[in-house]
């Protein structure tokens, strides 16, 4: 992704893969890519997501009771 992009961290990798693949449905893009070093989770995987993407990626795992946290790219 070359524009400004944020990263989606999930609990488990069951919901990593319910997102991308729901996020490949809908039309977003989306990149697997593992948890940064300087973020805690339970889950080695987490989602890439373009920053002018992020409130329908919210709204979509909203609709699917999908619990994540973004992060800024640049504050990580």
């Amino acid at each position: 992704m070359s524009q400004p992009t944020k990263t989606a961290v999930f609990k488990t990798a069951r919901m990593v893969i319910k997102a991308d693949n729901a996020c490949r449905q809908s039309g977003l893009a989306v990149k697997v890519i593992p948890v940064p070093p300087s973020v805690s989770s339970d889950c080695g995987m987490c989602l890439e997501i373009a920053a002018a993407e992020v409130e329908p990626f919210k709204a979509l795992m909203a609709s699917l009771n999908i619990e994540m946290k973004i992060y800024d790219n640049n504050l990580i």
